[in-house]
């Protein structure tokens, strides 16, 4: 089964404690870096929910990052163990955005 309830977690594979990132949902208001938590030195979490099943998710930074950095994507769904993070791929000035598959994700998982 898709989730309806995932997390998304964006790490900054610099250690930079600087966060210009958002993402959304196709079809849903855009996630602004003020709604993820930090919850390490490089690392910020948020909650997404939807209606439906998470099929995609586009991601994209919002200011560029540090010369060679990079924000490293992983999605998890409930009950969001250490098991459960999937990486999605990474954004950076070269990649500024994408749309992550998600779908992709749930079905190699079953």
């Amino acid at each position: 089964k898709r989730p309806d309830r995932v997390k998304l977690l964006a790490a900054d594979l610099t250690l930079a404690a600087n966060m210009s990132f958002c993402c959304f949902i196709p079809g849903q208001p855009m996630i602004p870096a003020s709604a993820f938590a930090q919850v390490a030195p490089n690392r910020w979490s948020v909650t997404l929910s939807s209606e439906r099943p998470i099929n995609e998710l586009v991601a994209f930074i919002t200011q560029p990052l540090s010369d060679g950095s990079a924000l490293g994507c992983h999605i998890a769904s409930a009950p969001f163990e250490q098991q459960s993070w999937h990486y999605l791929g990474a954004i950076s000035n070269e990649s500024p955005s994408t749309v992550f598959k998600t779908r992709l994700v749930w079905i190699r998982s079953i």
